[in-house]
């Protein structure tokens, strides 16, 4: 594809790159949709991300799920672990959430809640690349769909980290 100079045409297409919603495509690949911000020289997400780092207030702030793809690639390309990552103290919809999960790879202790058994489930199997202490997934922000727990149950029994399963009340 040739080189336009045409700014609508490109903003066009940083504002799709922005509004990119596909649960289709890997927490992983999602980051390279922020890649391409950067390279189209957009910098305004990473400029947000970093302001919403330096905050006092994060639990306050929304975050779109692009916000949240830019938040993962600069947790997980952090110098120093997080001691812990809770993906439960940012405000955004679960696709958000599901964006997050690739700064995993950065933290000593990791909280998921686990909505959607099955949706995370391909996720867990993951977790064994992950350089992890402590693994915890919250099972109590919805009730599991049929045989959810045996799915987990049998996914976490493969998993190498230390896991502690926690707060197994179903809503």
């Amino acid at each position: 594809m040739g080189r336009t100079k045409k700014p609508t045409i490109i903003q066009r297409i940083i504002d799709n790159l922005k509004e990119m919603m596909s649960s289709e495509i890997s927490p992983d690949r999602s980051i390279n949709v922020f890649h391409c911000l950067m390279e189209m020289n957009d910098l305004s997400v990473h400029q947000e991300i970093q302001e919403f780092l330096k905050s006092e207030n994060r639990s306050q702030k929304e975050l779109s799920v692009i916000h949240c793809s830019a938040l993962a690639y600069m947790l997980q390309m952090s110098e120093e672990a997080l001691d812990e990552l809770d993906l439960n103290k940012y405000n955004t919809t679960e696709e958000g959430r599901r964006r997050l999960i690739p700064a995993v790879r950065n933290s000593r202790k990791a909280r998921v809640c686990a909505v959607v058994i099955g949706e995370w489930s391909r996720r867990i199997e993951v977790s064994n690349s992950y350089k992890l202490t402590i693994l915890v997934y919250d099972l109590y922000c919805s009730q599991p769909p049929g045989g959810g727990l045996d799915l987990l149950a049998s996914l976490l029994g493969d998993v190498m980290s230390s896991i502690f399963m926690q707060s197994l009340v179903q809503t």
